[in-house]
Parts: structure tokens; C-alpha cells; sequence
């Protein structure tokens, strides 16, 4: 997306509390095959949303920036007032603040947000996502990404054949599904089946992917 953006001559945003500045534009180095500027701040990333509305303004008013993305919602949520509210309830407090910043300064914020550890036969839905409905309730679009995995075999027989059987099977395929589980505007929730080439995702026809 940011990579897209920018190709449109759209500059987007990243607040990366996960990777590393270095690691984030070694990335797009990667995937743009060009030099890429990264900037860093002097002080440390900070995860107050009064600093973060901050520092979209000033892209917004030096950049025109239009698109902003935060990785990833867990480590803005702090639990400094649990002994107050639930943990999940000052999380959707601080989307719902994510929200107001974006009306506030007419931009997109794209929140990452991970999903809740769930069975092998669960499909993932926008439930899947940790305090979900808190961010369910303010979000307008939801995209949940996932790889799909191999259909496997039920197998029974004796624990020595165990390894062996390990050892065989695959747990996922190179396949990631993406689909929008929730769209406010529109109703419609496409999906599509991508796989990862050059650094970037393509989409592809697994009707007439061949291995």
C-alpha cells in the first residue's frame, strides 16, 4: 500500500513501534529496488495519541500526507488504568482517539492489530481480532489478512510413524488470503488470493496456479 501510495505521488506515514527504522526501509528498499529515506526522530517514538496526532499534523501540513500507518495497536493500549477499566476498554478508547485524529486531520489510518490465538478449524473473522468488538464498533474497514494452510489427512497408527509424518506434512501453503470483513460505506467484502514475489504480494488464480 505504502509503496502504491507513493507511486501516485500519495507520502504516507509510519508509526513503527515493532520494526525497526532500519529494518522498515530495508523493506521498501526491496521491494522499490531504490534508495529510500527513512526518517527517524531525535527523541524516542512516543505512544501518546496527543504526540501522534502531533506528528500527523505536522506531515499533513509539510507533506500534504494523506495516509498514515500505525504497527500496531497493542503498544499504544497501555494497561496503566486497569485497576480502573478492563485492559480491552482503554484499547478501544485509544481507537476510538485514532479515529477522531483521523476526522480531525482529513487522513486514513491504516491500524495494524493482531488477532487472538484460535483452533485449527477456526476460519478467521473480524472476531478473531484481540478485543475485537471494541474495534469493530469505530473501525470502517476491516481487512484480515491470512495464510492458508494445506488441507491435511487425518492420520492414525502406531507413535513410532509419528516423525515421519511431521517431518512430511507442510503446515502452510505460499498462499495469504485478504479480504474485507467489514465495509461500512459500501457493504461489499471482496477477497483475494495473493503470494509473495519480488517482495511484494500479486494476486494470483490458484485455479490455475501450478507448483
Amino acid at each position: 500500500l505504502t509503496v502504491n501510495l507513493s507511486s501516485k505521488s500519495v507520502p504516507s506515514l509510519w508509526f513503527s513501534y515493532e520494526m525497526s527504522p532500519w529494518s522498515l526501509q530495508n523493506k521498501f528498499e526491496k521491494m522499490t529496488k531504490e534508495k529510500v529515506l527513512v526518517y527517524t526522530p531525535s527523541k524516542k517514538l512516543q505512544t501518546d495519541p496527543k504526540y501522534i496526532e502531533h506528528m500527523i499534523k505536522k506531515a499533513v501540513d509539510i507533506h500534504a500526507c494523506k495516509t498514515i500507518f500505525i504497527d500496531h495497536l497493542e503498544y499504544l493500549a497501555t494497561r496503566a488504568d486497569a485497576a480502573k477499566t478492563s485492559y480491552y476498554t482503554d484499547q478501544g478508547f485509544t481507537v476510538r482517539q485514532l479515529k477522531q485524529i483521523a476526522v480531525n486531520q482529513k487522513v486514513i489510518i491504516f491500524l495494524l492489530s493482531q488477532t487472538r490465538k484460535f483452533g485449527r478449524d477456526e476460519l478467521i473473522t473480524k472476531d478473531s481480532i484481540k478485543g475485537g468488538q471494541s474495534i469493530q464498533s469505530e473501525a470502517d474497514y476491516i481487512i484480515m489478512m491470512e495464510r492458508v494452510r494445506e488441507q491435511e489427512e487425518k492420520r492414525t497408527g502406531a507413535a513410532g510413524l509419528l516423525p515421519g509424518l511431521i517431518k512430511k506434512r507442510k503446515r502452510y501453503t505460499n498462499f495469504t488470503n485478504l479480504f474485507l470483513d467489514k465495509n461500512r460505506h459500501y457493504g461489499e467484502c471482496p477477497a483475494i488470493t495473493m503470494m509473495m514475489k519480488n517482495e511484494v504480494f500479486v494476486p494470483v488464480d490458484t485455479r490455475h496456479h501450478e507448483e
